[in-house]
């Protein structure tokens, strides 16, 4: 049995309904630290201080997944009476979950991830190729460039479910810059929140009168230190939107420290996906690198998609039948904008597809 709370999607109703009901019922961030604490989370990992209530939870149940606590962070929260509704249907059943599989999980990209295979990917071979280099070849970094809006962000859902399998089994980080640090962020911010998400001391006391890149050389020396002192276990660390305003030039130094010790071999069991780097990465890390420019998605790419599903499960389509979907999509969404594109996508192989 699959349900939402083994298999998130972070975009849909279940989780666009839970921060609001459990804001609404335990706002005070005293409670919410007891909750968190309850469930089997440490207390120096807590995400809600000092923010409101909506955004904590939210910050919550995400670090929860990725900590593999999120189960027991909701039975927690549920034992109030008035959350028990709203809860409930993160543990339901979910209807249809494995109609689609794809017989080799990263050499052919799945088309479709996510609970009840929801979440399209389109045009995303190249994604595939690098995680096939990271899992089987050990390759340190992978980097994501785009436009805005290609799908950079987007990249994380096959990440995540390829981080979960059997035999690879890493803890997946992620790092969004745009729900994390909405009024922008320098190193040391984004150094204090990534030690504090590794379970790390996530104090760093530097001379902000200094340059930038002496603040992140620093910065990055302290943080690789404590580092070497964490519980050896695999780590996959999803840094997302470093292109986004308000992310300063010390934090790409800084990132960029990170991406030359995974190299070296001080991050052991760590592999990085970036999104957004400016790309003036150390000569080691370029010779070893895994990047991906994600190229603007035109109508073949659809096509490509629904001939790929249809070969996965063993379902022949009739002639043209793929421009057919292809223009269903079309029908529903533009290319223009990616979001609205995937979920009509997904939409319309379901209708076509599952059983």
């Amino acid at each position: 049995m699959t349900r939402w709370v083994d298999q998130p999607d972070w975009g849909d109703a279940i989780a666009k309904t839970l921060p609001r009901e459990l804001s609404n019922a335990i706002y005070l961030e005293a409670e919410m630290r007891r909750v968190w604490v309850s469930a089997g989370l440490e207390v120096g990992t807590f995400p809600g201080a000092g923010v409101p209530a909506r955004t904590g939870w939210t910050t919550m149940l995400r670090d929860a997944e990725d900590a593999g606590r999120l189960e027991e962070l909701l039975l927690e929260a549920g034992k109030l009476p008035a959350l028990k509704p709203h809860i409930a249907p993160a543990f339901a059943q979910l209807v249809g979950v494995h109609w689609y599989t794809c017989a080799n999980r990263y050499k052919y990209t799945p088309r479709l991830v996510g609970p009840g295979a929801t979440q399209a990917l389109i045009n995303r071979c190249k994604l595939s190729e690098n995680l096939e280099r990271i899992v089987d070849y050990n390759f340190p970094v992978c980097t994501i460039r785009g436009r805005s809006g290609a799908g950079k962000s987007y990249s994380r859902h096959l990440i995540q479910q390829l981080a979960a399998q059997p035999g690879i089994q890493s803890q997946p980080i992620r790092v969004d810059i745009a729900t994390s640090f909405k009024d922008g962020v320098n190193a040391r911010r984004f150094a204090g929140w990534l030690a504090e998400r590794l379970g790390m001391n996530s104090t760093f006391n530097v001379d902000e009168n200094t340059h930038e890149t002496s603040i992140a050389d620093g910065l990055a020396t302290t943080f690789l230190a404590r580092f070497s002192d964490l519980p050896a276990r695999n780590r996959w660390i999803f840094i997302d939107g470093l292109d986004r305003p308000g992310v300063t030039d010390d934090v790409q130094v800084f990132v960029g420290h990170l991406a030359l010790a995974a190299t070296s071999g001080e991050l052991p069991g760590t592999r990085l996906f970036i999104t957004g780097h400016r790309g003036d990465f150390h000569a080691d890390v370029v010779d070893v690198l895994c990047d991906e420019e994600i190229d603007p998605i035109d109508r073949s790419h659809l096509v490509t998609f629904f001939n790929d599903i249809a070969t996965h499960i063993g379902t022949a389509l009739r002639d043209g039948e793929a421009d057919q979907l292809a223009d269903k999509v079309l029908a529903r969404a533009p290319l223009t904008d990616l979001r609205r594109l995937g979920i009509a996508a997904g939409e319309v192989a379901r209708e076509r597809f599952m059983p």
